[in-house]
């Protein structure tokens, strides 16, 4: 199994320039390195060798160059957009006032404001949740999702039902990879066994009240033989699989039937994706 993200930039080695460089989409950057066409190696074993040696060499010298001043954009775009850092934040006190499945702190703290100057003392009751992980498994041969459906106490005000349609998620647990948790969740809710995993993006869930961060994944299963009710007795859990044809459940986000952010994003990445995806996979 292999995790990756889509792929977002190609490198071409070859001495044609424009004239055999593929066609990019609108809006894409297309940026020619000067390096030695593989075609022009000739000659003995050592001679060929060499040349490619040394096309290596100047492969590996103008990414040391191009990857960190592509970074170094990023960063000063990121930068224009917010100039407020963990720096402009001054907590003058914390501590715990609820311990249970979930933790509460008290927060006193003051920031810096736009217009300059500190804000008053504010206090802020923090919910406190280990990071979350969501994936989205997708069967590319049948263009289906595996979704899970449980009962959500936070849910109790949906006037439908507060048992839910959802990915497969779960937490980190000491020591675990996001990718870890996504393989063993899969596993414990769908009885699903992922062969690919491509990340989607991280989010904070909720960040006016709790410092949860969530990851999502997408992933390869085969669900021609996946259903049945799942889930760890020793965590109460109860979970119907279901498997749904793809377009079916996006048509159930634009009808509010899938209404959780972790689904909603992740099917809505898979629509806008799905291309990439089906020709990495298959």
């Amino acid at each position: 199994m292999t995790s990756t993200y889509l792929i977002k930039r190609q490198m071409h080695v070859c001495s044609y320039v424009d004239s055999h460089c593929p066609a990019l989409l609108s809006g894409k950057e297309k940026i020619h390195f000067p390096i030695l066409s593989p075609a022009k190696a000739d000659g003995t074993d050592q001679g060929m060798l060499a040349c490619l040696e040394e096309i290596c060499l100047q492969i590996h010298d103008e990414l040391k160059v191009f990857f960190p001043n592509l970074t170094g954009q990023i960063f000063k775009m990121a930068k224009a957009d917010n100039k407020f850092t963990l720096e402009d934040v001054e907590i003058l006190s914390q501590k715990n006032c609820y311990t249970g499945f979930l933790n509460i702190e008290l927060l006193r703290l003051k920031h810096r404001l736009f217009e300059g100057g500190w804000s008053e003392v504010l206090q802020r009751e923090l919910l406190i949740k280990d990071e979350a992980v969501g994936i989205l498994l997708f069967d590319s041969c049948r263009d289906e999702v595996v979704m899970v459906r449980q009962f959500r106490v936070g849910a109790l005000e949906n006037q439908a039902s507060p048992w839910m349609l959802e990915l497969v998620a779960g937490m980190v647990k000491g020591g675990e990879s996001a990718e870890q948790v996504a393989i063993r969740e899969s596993r414990e809710e769908s009885d699903c066994a992922p062969t690919e995993l491509v990340k989607i993006l991280e989010y904070f869930n909720s960040p006016g009240t709790s410092n949860e961060k969530v990851t999502l994944f997408c992933g390869q299963v085969d669900a021609s033989r996946v259903g049945g009710v799942h889930g760890l007795a020793e965590e109460n859990e109860d979970i119907e699989v279901t498997v749904l044809p793809f377009e079916e459940a996006l048509a159930g986000v634009n009808s509010g039937l899938i209404n959780n952010a972790m689904s909603i994003i992740a099917l809505q990445w898979l629509e806008l994706h799905k291309a990439e995806l089906l020709e990495e996979w298959l």
